[in-house]
C-alpha cells in the first residue's frame, strides 16, 4: 500500500518521498539516495550525520555505541555509565589528580592546582625528609653516638648507638677503673671529693696503696708500689691533712679519668 502525505507543499525536486513493500517511508535526495527512513514502528533512521540546533528530548533514552560522540554537556547527565576508556584525566581544580597514571609506591605531594607531585622511595633505608620547602627521599642524617669512651664493661657503637653492658671487673689501671689510692708525706694538703690528681710521689700525688691493721687497733698506710698512671679522680671524702705534724698518710678510692 503506498504511503500518503495528506498535506504540505513541495518546491522543486530536491526531495523525493517513496515507500517500499514493507510500508517504510523513505526520504530521498533528488539523485535517489535515501537520507531518512521511518518504519512502521515509527523508528527513524538517518543515513548520515544530523545537525540540530534546538533541544532533543528522549523519553525512552538513547542507545548505540556512541562512537561518534565527541562532546556532551555533563550538567544535563544525571545517571548512566561511561566506559573507563572514555573518562578524561580530571584536573585538580575539579577534584582529580591531574595525572593519568600514578607510579606504584610513590608518595603523593600537593602541588596547588597543578598535577600531583610524587616522591619515589629511593635507596633502601631512605626516609621522607623536609628540605624546608618540599619533601624528598634521602638517607638519614649521620647521628647516633658521636663520642663515647668504652670501659668498665661498657661498649658503644658509634654507627648505631647501641650500648652493650657486660658485668665484669675492669682491667686494673685502665681509664674507668677504680683503685685504692692515696698519698704519703702529705702535710697541709686538701683532698677534695671529685677533684683530679696526677700520679707521682710528691705531695698530693696519687699512688696505689692499701690500709691495714696490725691487730692492735692502730691503722697504717702501706704503699705497695707506685704502679698507677694517668690522672685519677678522688672518690672518697674531702680531707685536709694537718700541717706541722710530720708525715701524714691518706688512703681512699680513686677512679682513673685519663
Amino acid at each position: 500500500m503506498p504511503s500518503t502525505i495528506s498535506a504540505g507543499t513541495s518546491a522543486g525536486t530536491a526531495l523525493n518521498i517513496t515507500s517500499d513493500t514493507t510500508g517504510n517511508l523513505a526520504f530521498q535526495t533528488n539523485n535517489g539516495v535515501t537520507a531518512l527512513t521511518i518504519d512502521t514502528s515509527q523508528n527513524v533512521t538517518f543515513a548520515n550525520n544530523v545537525t540540530y540546533t534546538g533541544t532533543i528530548t528522549a523519553t525512552a533514552g538513547f542507545s548505540g555505541n556512541g562512537a561518534g560522540l565527541t562532546a556532551i554537556n555533563a550538567s544535563n547527565v544525571s545517571s548512566g555509565t561511561l566506559a573507563s576508556a572514555r573518562l578524561p584525566t580530571v584536573p585538580v581544580a575539579n577534584g582529580g589528580t591531574g595525572a593519568s597514571t600514578l607510579t606504584a609506591n610513590n608518595v603523593l605531594l600537593g602541588n596547588g592546582t597543578s598535577a600531583l607531585q610524587v616522591v619515589a622511595p629511593g635507596s633502601n633505608g631512605n626516609i621522607l625528609t623536609s628540605n624546608g620547602s618540599t619533601w624528598v627521599s634521602s638517607a638519614p642524617a649521620g647521628g647516633g653516638v658521636t663520642s663515647a669512651v668504652a670501659g668498665n664493661g661498657i661498649s658503644v657503637s658509634g654507627a648505631t648507638g647501641a650500648v652493650t653492658f657486660a658485668v665484669a671487673c675492669p682491667t686494673f689501671n685502665t681509664v674507668g677503673s677504680y683503685a685504692g689510692a692515696g698519698s704519703t708525706s702529705v702535710t697541709g694538703f686538701n683532698f677534695n671529693s671529685g677533684s683530679n690528681y696526677s700520679v707521682g710521689s710528691g705531695n698530693g700525688q696519687m699512688r696505689s696503696g692499701a690500709s691495714a691493721s696490725d691487730g692492735s687497733g692502730a691503722g697504717f698506710y702501706s704503699v705497695t708500689s707506685n704502679n698507677l698512671s694517668g690522672t685519677w679522680k678522688w672518690m672518697s671524702a674531702s680531707y685536709t691533712t694537718p700541717s706541722g705534724t710530720g708525715d701524714t698518710s691518706i688512703v681512699g678510692v680513686a677512679c682513673r679519668v685519663s
